[in-house]
């Protein structure tokens, strides 16, 4: 099946320096200074204007970098990660793997045998070394190294170029544009205002919070972490317009004591990305923040930020935003959704979603192999399971890694959650199917499930609460989606900090204790 962008064409982009052009922002730039950062804890402000003073002073106007400030991302990566162990980042020896380590001495002090910057430059003086001109940035030159979450495996390095963000940025226009059609007074963007608590490292916020701030007038709110007690408190004191989640926070923040009576009359919308929300949980948080819109989509750090996103009512004629769905493709985007085979699926027929556009990345730091298996031709390969309707509407299926093949019938762990998260007792917060080893063959997989249970699944105890959730998943699906590997107890779903489920940690752990088991048989 093959899909293209119901929106408009995306203007050309210029072959400039993506930095250069947030500056440059077609919209009008307020007159008036504001405030672009709050610390939520300090309260200390930074203006624009004094943000922009520090980006014009460390701008690199010649070789001579270091006298500058961009010495910074050079040699403070240990630093950097320190602070980004606030938001738990369990990936630092991976990502120091793909960086060239060397030591420069900046001090004017003699160190060890070693030359100090200040003798370097002097150096460089009276042997009158020529200054090198500023190279200049073109669209396929390299922005960022973003990591990819690694749900499956280790991080890669998506390398994202500065043309990539700015057909992003282009594409966001051209979405905008739309939106405001409806209703231009009413759509057209006041000051925002965000509470920024997520990871800067991931796409997501990295995006959000450190690029399209200065697209319309933005004031960020930032957190160290996320801190549901925190966000709440931050909300009605700082008149928080945006509430940008992630699915694991969204879940910490509806279950929160402090939620069903906390003031949230100033948002006016809640996004949520970096993995699919599952619709019992959008349900209780439409329910609580009640008229307020749920701004939901698709995307991977392979493709920018993102490939899909639910349109408003009226501004695609024929297509709504429908419950459960990943909404359409953005502008400038074509997909293909792909059997197994190769040839292309039906109408509402699963299979894996290639993404084509300018937004996508120039493929992974160092790692050729993994490049040419996922980049194919200008396509890009999402391994992910997607199903499309006769509207374009596009519907998360699930990982096709994690995709179990029973009895020849493919099973969804996405399905099977989905059914156990919607018992009317609510007996549970939260849960992961994954497959784990059967008993038929040597290479059979068949579902189990690992939840977490709620206030009532408490109160009934484990093995009754145990036992209902299995009468239920029996009574709901077909008997090759049963729960045959057994359903676990646990404490707390383990997740990335982006709200990702890391599946593979169960099924390590199942495995281990499998392992234990035989062991311990054995020398009986």
């Amino acid at each position: 099946m093959y899909l293209k962008s119901l929106y408009p064409p995306v203007p050309p982009t210029p072959d400039v320096n993506f930095h250069e052009l947030l500056w440059t922002s077609p919209l009008p730039i307020p007159k008036t200074d504001y405030i672009l950062h709050i610390d939520a804890l300090t309260g200390r402000k930074r203006t624009r204007n004094e943000f922009y003073e520090e980006y014009q002073f460390t701008r690199i106007h010649d070789a001579n970098t270091f006298m500058f400030g961009d010495w910074g991302t050079l040699c403070t990566s240990i630093r950097i990660l320190d602070a980004v162990r606030t938001t738990t980042l369990p990936e630092d020896s991976e990502a120091f793997e793909d960086i060239h380590t060397f030591i420069a001495v900046f001090s004017d002090d003699r160190g060890r045998e070693r030359t100090s910057f200040g003798e370097l430059t002097q150096q460089m003086r009276k042997k009158s070394v020529p200054r090198v001109p500023v190279k200049a940035v073109k669209k396929d030159s390299l922005a960022y190294l973003v990591f990819s979450s690694g749900t499956s495996g280790l991080p890669k390095a998506v390398m994202i170029s500065h043309g990539n963000l700015s057909f992003t940025l282009a594409a966001l226009m051209v979405w905008v544009q739309q939106e405001m059609k409806l209703n231009p007074v009413a759509k057209a963007p006041a000051h925002l205002v965000w509470i920024a608590a997520l990871p800067f490292h991931h796409s997501y916020g990295l995006h959000m919070f450190c690029l399209r701030g200065f697209i319309f007038p933005t004031t960020f709110v930032v957190l160290p972490r996320w801190d549901s007690d925190r966000v709440l408190a931050a909300i009605p004191k700082y008149r928080i317009s945006m509430l940008p989640l992630v699915p694991s926070v969204a879940h910490q923040l509806v279950y929160s004591k402090k939620f069903a009576s906390a003031d949230l009359s100033t948002i006016t919308n809640v996004l949520c990305g970096a993995a699919a929300l599952p619709t019992a949980l959008a349900e209780r948080l439409s329910g609580l923040t009640k008229n307020t819109p749920i701004s939901e989509g698709y995307g991977l750090t392979e493709a920018t930020l993102s490939a899909c996103l639910k349109p408003t009512p009226g501004v695609i004629p024929g297509v709504v935003p429908l419950v459960g769905s990943c909404g359409i493709l953005l502008p400038g985007m074509e997909a293909r959704i792909l059997r197994e085979d190769g040839s292309e699926a039906n109408v509402n027929e699963p299979g894996e979603l290639w993404l084509k556009g300018l937004n996508v990345a120039m493929g992974y730091f160092n790692d050729e192999k993994a490049t040419r298996e996922t980049f194919v031709n200008g396509w890009l390969r999402t391994g992910d399971g997607i199903r499309a309707d006769a509207n374009g509407t596009l519907f998360f299926v699930d990982r096709l890694k994690d995709t179990l093949k029973i009895s020849g019938v493919q099973v969804s762990p996405t399905e099977l959650e989905a059914v156990l998260r919607s018992h009317p007792a609510g007996l549970i917060t939260d849960v992961s199917v994954a497959g784990v080893a059967g008993r038929r063959t040597a290479d059979e997989k068949v579902p189990k499930a690992w939840i977490v249970l709620s206030d009532e699944g408490k109160r009934r105890g484990e093995r009754a609460t145990i036992q209902e959730l299995d009468n239920w998943v029996k009574s709901s699906l077909s008997s090759y989606k049963w729960l045959r590997g057994g359903i676990e107890v646990i404490d707390e779903i383990p997740k990335l900090p982006t709200g990702k489920v890391l599946r593979r940690v169960l099924q390590g752990r199942e495995n281990e204790r499998r392992k234990v088991t035989i062991e311990e048989r054995s020398r009986l």
